[in-house]
């Protein structure tokens, strides 16, 4: 019947080259995983950098129109309000949706509550008209 043939073994210099391959690749594979936790450690903190000041809504001030007021006298009330007041009487035209400067009396108009949520409503207007959370309803007089 059929002999079994045996394997020769192997020269010294085969062997060598079987660790070697063996090494080369479990360097590699660890090569990888810290390469993969690399990445990982970066997006973690791109993402916790991104969601950084996220957690809380802005807050907003319902305001009633009272007889006399614009949003020129609106703008002085505001926290932390520096910088063109032109820009600030836009920013609160868009967090409102007014397409005019004239307001009228009764009328609802949500102000940024706080230097944090003003930053939000300059940056994003319609962002923080959507997110805003009312601190203050009603708010009769500044």
């Amino acid at each position: 019947m059929g002999e079994r043939v045996q394997e020769a073994p192997k020269c010294g210099a085969a062997v060598q080259h079987g660790e070697a391959v063996r090494r080369a690749i479990a360097a590699r594979r660890r090569a990888r995983r810290v390469v993969s936790c690399g990445l990982l450690a970066i997006a973690l903190a791109v993402a916790g950098a991104a969601g950084r000041g996220r957690g809380e809504a802005p807050r907003a001030t319902a305001y009633r129109v009272q007889r006399g007021d614009n949003l020129w006298r609106l703008v002085d009330s505001l926290p932390d309000a520096s910088g063109d007041r032109r820009e600030l009487v836009w920013m609160l035209k868009a967090i409102n949706g007014l397409s005019s400067a004239p307001l009228h009396v009764g009328q609802r108009l949500l102000l940024p509550a706080d230097s944090r949520s003003l930053a939000l409503a300059r940056r994003d207007a319609a962002r923080f008209r959507a997110t805003a959370v009312t601190t203050q309803p009603h708010a009769e007089r500044l």
